[in-house]
C-alpha cells in the first residue's frame, strides 16, 4: 500500500521525525546528537508534497537542561500540536541506563520554545517512565497516546532494557493530564516495546501507526528489531491491531528496522516520515499512500 521514496534527509543523524503543517511548508522536527552524545532538537522546513526539497538548513530549537533537572542528559521532540511541543527529557540513572520524562514546551516567536516541564510523571499507573506521545483532539478533549514503561528486562548480553506499551491520557488543556489504567496497545508474545504512535482520523475511523520490537537483539536482528505496524479504532479508546497498512521492509536502509512513523494527510494522500536502520543513522525516509486505499 505504501509507495516508498527513500531517504529525503541525511545531513545529520535524524531520529524520530515529527511533522507539522505550516502555511507554505511542512516543518519536520527531529533529534540529533551533540559532541557529548546528548539528544538535541532540530527542525527543517520542506516543500509540501515534495519533502526532498529542503527549504532551509537544519536549525537547532531545543537543548538539554541544567544539571539535576528532568532533561539534563538530552531532549527529544516527539509531537507538535497547536502551540505546544511535546518532548522527552532524558536523565541518567545508576540502576538503569537512563530515565525519561514526557514533557511540554510552548512555542514563541522565531521558533523559540519555553519549557514548561514534565506532564506524565511516575505514579501508580506508570511506575517507570513516560516517553513518546501523539496528541490529537476529540470533542474538545486532548487525547495523548503515550509510551508507558513499567519494567526493565535483561537482554542477550545481560544488560537491562526497558519494556513499554501505549497508554491513553486525556486533558482539557494539553498540559494537565489524566491517565488511563488500561493500556491502549498491549504487548504480544515476545514483544517488549511499543512506541512512537501517530494517529490520523479518516471517515470516522481512527488509524494508528506505531513501532514495535522484541526484548533481545532488537538493534541488530531484523527478526527482533522495530517494525512499523497499524491499528484502528471507532472511538479513539478501544483499538484493534491488524496487518493492513504497516511498512514492509524491502530497501537497504531499512533492512534491519523501521521505526518512529509520523503521518500527515495532504492532497488525497497520506505522507509518512520514518527512520530505518540504526534508529535514524540513515536519515529520514518518506513514503506515501492514497487516502482512498485507507479502508
Amino acid at each position: 500500500m505504501w509507495n516508498k521514496h527513500g531517504i529525503i534527509y541525511s545531513d545529520k543523524k535524524a531520529q524520530l521525525p515529527v511533522v507539522e503543517e505550516r502555511n507554505c511548508s511542512w516543518r519536520i522536527y527531529f533529534t540529533s546528537r551533540n559532541k557529548l552524545n546528548q539528544n538535541e532538537g532540530y527542525f527543517i522546513d520542506v516543500k509540501k508534497g515534495k519533502p526532498s526539497k529542503i527549504l532551509a538548513p537544519a536549525k537547532q530549537m531545543l537543548v538539554p537542561g541544567n544539571p539535576g533537572g528532568t532533561d539534563s542528559a538530552g531532549v527529544m521532540p516527539v509531537c507538535k500540536f497547536e502551540d505546544k511541543l511535546y518532548y522527552i527529557g532524558w536523565t541518567i540513572r545508576q540502576d538503569v541506563p537512563y530515565f525519561n520524562y514526557c514533557s511540554v514546551a510552548e512555542e514563541g516567536l522565531n521558533a523559540k520554545f519555553k519549557k514548561l516541564g514534565p506532564i506524565l510523571s511516575p505514579d501508580i499507573v506508570d511506575q517507570g517512565y513516560s516517553g513518546t506521545i501523539c496528541v490529537t483532539k476529540l470533542n474538545n478533549v486532548y487525547m495523548g497516546y503515550y509510551l508507558s514503561c513499567n519494567k526493565w528486562l535483561s537482554d542477550e548480553k545481560g544488560d537491562v532494557q526497558p519494556s513499554y506499551n501505549i497508554r491513553l491520557a486525556t486533558s482539557e488543556d494539553g498540559i494537565y493530564w489524566n491517565k488511563s489504567v488500561i493500556p491502549t496497545l498491549k504487548l504480544r508474545g515476545e514483544e517488549a516495546g511499543i512506541s512512537a504512535a501517530t494517529v490520523y482520523r479518516h471517515k470516522d475511523i481512527f488509524h494508528m501507526w506505531f513501532s514495535v520490537r522484541n526484548s533481545i537483539e532488537f538493534r541488530t536482528n531484523p527478526e527482533h528489531a522495530y517494525t512499523i505496524e497499524h491499528a484502528t479504532s471507532k472511538d479513539g479508546y478501544v483499538w484493534s491491531r491488524d496487518t493492513k497498512f504497516g511498512i514492509v521492509q524491502e530497501l537497504e536502509f531499512e533492512s534491519i528496522m523501521c521505526a518512529y512513523p509520523a503521518v500527515i494527510a495532504y492532497k488525497d494522500k497520506l505522507h509518512m516520515f520514518y527512520n530505518g536502520n540504526g534508529f535514524g543513522e540513515t536519515g529520514i525516509a518518506y513514503a506515501t499512500m492514497e487516502l482512498k486505499d485507507l479502508c
